[in-house]
């Protein structure tokens, strides 16, 4: 049994970077082109891709025993104190959001008032 781990918003790979210490199975999934490249420099593998666009199917693992770890830590800016805090408000629909891509592939919920990060 293996354990698999996707960093999602990876950033520059704080997270990544710890999972290393458990398994060398880790992939990092980026939007920003400079974090991604610090991760790639690093020695860790990062794809630069928006995770929206990422088919629910493609998060497997190679056997049904192996173990997969979905961590998502999205950028903070706009839930945190240092930032306008603005996102706050919406942590539940975001939520709710996430929940339906990940089982359903989609989500149906309006989220054109949710503040970008």
């Amino acid at each position: 049994m293996s354990l698999y781990v996707v960093d999602l918003f990876a950033g520059a790979g704080g997270f990544s970077l710890g999972a290393h210490t458990v398994t060398e199975h880790v992939a990092g999934v980026e939007l920003d082109a400079d974090a991604c490249n610090t991760q790639i420099k690093a020695g860790m593998e990062c794809a630069q891709v928006d995770v929206l666009q990422i088919p629910p199917e493609n998060y497997s693992k190679p056997d049904p025993d192996d173990r997969l770890h979905l961590h998502a830590s999205p950028p903070c800016q706009t839930f945190s104190t240092a930032g306008k805090g603005e996102g706050r408000s919406h942590v539940d629909l975001l939520a709710t959001a996430a929940y339906q891509i990940l089982t359903t592939g989609a989500h149906d919920l309006d989220l054109e008032h949710v503040v970008p990060g």
